[in-house]
């Protein structure tokens, strides 16, 4: 599955079909016990490959009724926990290898960087209910990923 152009093309097809239809959620609620069971599960389905993890997250909170800007905050701060596991992997291997810590560090720095006024811009998006062009954008590139198997084959 990792590595089928195919199927890859396939979970981004779901995906953008799932965006499109959670941008038009439209909540009042909060996180609670349940939808918080619900968004992880969502996560961990967001393993495959083509699957976004914050619009899987996202887009289930915003389905159970969650308003969009929780939703939103919520799916970043799920995130805190793979990420930081990741990170403990990742920087074990590196440990051992012949890595320099300054490039690391660099990247680290620009990526929290980056994150940060991404995060400023989704919740923008999100309170001006355009998620739907995120839903296009994984359908074009389900669309392109297919059509380049097609014809390079």
């Amino acid at each position: 599955m990792f590595s089928n152009p195919v199927a890859i093309a396939g979970a981004l097809g779901i995906t953008g079909i799932f965006l499109l239809i959670a941008g038009r959620a439209n909540g009042k609620k909060q996180v609670d016990g349940s939808s918080a069971f619900a968004v992880g599960v969502a996560q961990g389905i967001a393993v495959a490959p083509g699957i976004s993890r914050s619009g899987a997250t996202m887009g289930t909170a915003l389905l159970l009724g969650i308003e969009k800007e929780e939703a939103a905050r919520f799916s970043f701060l799920a995130a805190i926990i793979p990420i930081l596991g990741a990170a403990a992997l990742e920087g074990r291997k590196a440990l051992g290898s012949s890595v320099e810590i300054v490039p690391v560090l660099v990247g680290f720095a620009v990526a929290a960087i980056v994150g940060y006024f991404s995060i400023g811009l989704l919740l923008r998006v999100l309170k001006e209910n355009k998620l739907e062009f995120f839903g296009y954008y994984c359908l074009a590139l389900a669309a392109i990923v297919l059509a380049l198997v097609r014809f390079t084959v």
